[in-house]
């Protein structure tokens, strides 16, 4: 039920200070608020979220988009975030060539400089924890590495072969023909595979994928469906098991039209979202890529990120942007969750 005086104060939070609207209970999502650009968002697997902004901050969200805690990360921008498999952790990379790892209280328990370049993508390898848990980062430099996830350190060989920088990677998910395996694309626009162990350093297979940068990449929860997203305007979705095929093509193409800066499946595999330059998410049908509804008229400026709450029953996918708004909107029909 919604909180009539709490939306009276939330629509006025032009003329409130920031502590005032966290004090009001208002969600981040409300027009007025001057914030620096979101550049990533991720969910836990609970239901709370982590972003990271363009000040180096992480913002600790709670499921309904309202901020709990604030914690500064990063020497220039926070430019990815991710949980872990268990949602214990939380991960950033940014500018000053930092990989923090986070509990879920913000408290700092690894800080490692890993590159003397920016880092630009970050992810935990699903179904590994402990001592064994792997975390993967992505640079300007061109180059992937491996980390342990307890403290930080390098493992396996350095991932290499892209011309530029490294925009995005994934792990094949854990339980699927593609759990050891890792997927990169960059400023290069190709997409590469390279094992998840780090055992060697050259990649297993590479596709040009796009004409020009590619920005995100993912992979389906069965591991079948492998979506690109570039600033050519297009996300193809590629069959993860014919990949490295000489006959490799996509399934189809979501036309987005504008530069797709994130990518994103939904729990069960039906929907891919899209963020773009346009202002606007996208959510399509992961079988045969027709177009479900249009995200619009919440943000001004790029949409920077895309994600989908992954707790059982949950219809809410969120997008985040340029304008530092973070917006919850109803899968099924398309509008906004006020």
């Amino acid at each position: 039920m919604i909180d009539r005086r709490r939306s009276r104060v939330c629509v006025l939070s032009g003329t409130l200070s920031a502590l005032a609207l966290l004090l009001a209970g208002c969600p981040q999502s409300l027009p007025g608020t001057s914030t620096p650009a979101i550049h990533s968002l991720a969910f836990s697997p609970t239901g709370e979220m982590v972003a990271g902004d363009a000040g180096g901050v992480l913002k600790f969200l709670d499921s309904n988009a309202r901020v709990m805690r604030q914690v500064k990360a990063h020497l220039g921008a926070a430019r990815s975030v991710a949980f872990n498999s268990s949602g214990e952790k939380a991960v950033s990379v940014g500018d000053d060539g930092k990989t923090m790892i986070f509990n879920r209280s913000g408290g700092v328990l690894v800080d490692k400089t890993v590159s003397g370049m920016p880092l630009k993508t970050v992810a935990f390898q699903p179904g590994t924890s402990g001592d064994t848990e792997r975390l993967a980062t992505g640079g300007a430099d061109g180059a992937v590495r491996l980390l342990n996830g307890a403290d930080g350190n390098l493992v396996g060989q350095t991932l290499r072969g892209h011309v530029g920088a490294v925009n995005a990677l994934a792990f094949g998910p854990a339980g699927t023909p593609v759990a050891g395996v890792i997927i990169t694309t960059g400023a290069d626009g190709t997409l590469k595979a390279f094992l998840a162990d780090g055992s060697s350093s050259a990649p297993l297979f590479s596709q040009n994928a796009h004409g020009q940068a590619g920005n995100s990449v993912t992979f389906s929860a069965d591991g079948s469906l492998c979506p690109t997203a570039s600033d050519d305007g297009d996300v193809k979705v590629w069959p993860a098991a014919q990949a490295g095929m000489p006959d490799w093509m996509p399934i189809f193409v979501l036309p987005v039209g504008s530069p797709v800066l994130a990518v994103a499946f939904n729990p069960d595999g039906t929907i891919i979202g899209t963020a773009s330059a346009d202002g606007a998410g996208r959510l399509w049908s992961a079988s045969d890529g027709h177009l479900l509804h249009v995200l619009s008229g919440q943000h001004t400026g790029a949409v920077t990120a895309i994600a989908f709450n992954p707790t059982a029953g949950s219809r809410v996918v969120v997008t985040a942007g340029e304008d530092g708004r973070i917006v919850r909107w109803d899968i099924d029909t398309g509008e906004v969750i006020r």
